[in-house]
């Protein structure tokens, strides 16, 4: 199978009840084994990222250290990721689950668009996985998650470098399961490109 990589848009608001899952506080869900959940660990965090998806600016940053335009009030102010540790590697060994975990950091600091806030290992569930929190903006700080994330074909090409990046592991390279897995599962709404049946049921299908 190849690396699984699912990415949800966010808007305001919706980011605060996700920290709490990530973070294991408030109601735990009852796939959550909490005899592992001491396993967990935060792989990364950057404060001042996770300060703005959390208030996000009413405004775009200006020149001269003034505002510019406003941001819409529906805008993507914040992406979550998972990535899920592939069957061919063994959930049970710590080495592969460590060398995994670090290769997937990498990707997320050096290869994925956006500025990484968060990013956490969860080893309470049915798969080993990464759960973070991306900043959609580019280097002067505006949000840019339509230039970077919107549509099916930025989608595909996101998911073949996160793969590529896991090829060294042992990671399955097939380009006809990656279409399987975007083609048909995603749908474009109101609620930007979100994951559909197909999708999550091949999503699965790698984290059983």
């Amino acid at each position: 199978m190849p690396a699984a990589m699912n990415l949800q848009p966010l808007r305001t608001g919706a980011a605060t009840g996700l920290t709490k899952h990530l973070d294991r506080k408030g109601r735990i869900e009852d796939h959550i084994d909490q005899e592992r959940s001491h396993l967990n660990r935060q792989l990364d965090l950057d404060q001042e990222q996770m300060n703005l998806i959390l208030n996000p600016p009413t405004h775009q940053p200006g020149q001269d250290g003034k505002w510019g335009r406003e941001i819409r009030k529906d805008a993507v102010y914040a992406c979550a990721m998972i990535q899920t540790l592939q069957k061919e590697l063994d959930k049970d060994d710590p080495e592969d689950v460590r060398i995994w975990a670090k290769s997937s950091l990498e990707w997320l600091r050096n290869e994925c668009p956006g500025k990484l806030a968060k990013a956490v290992l969860h080893m309470d569930e049915s798969r080993p996985h990464t759960q973070a929190f991306i900043r959609p903006v580019d280097e002067p700080g505006h949000l840019s998650y339509k230039e970077y994330f919107s549509g099916s074909d930025k989608l595909r090409k996101l998911h073949q470098f996160h793969e590529a990046s896991l090829n060294w592991m042992g990671v399955m390279s097939n380009t006809d399961e990656v279409k399987k897995m975007l083609a048909p599962g995603y749908t474009r709404g109101m609620h930007g490109w979100r994951v559909g049946r197909a999708g999550m049921q091949a999503v699965e299908s790698v984290r059983d």
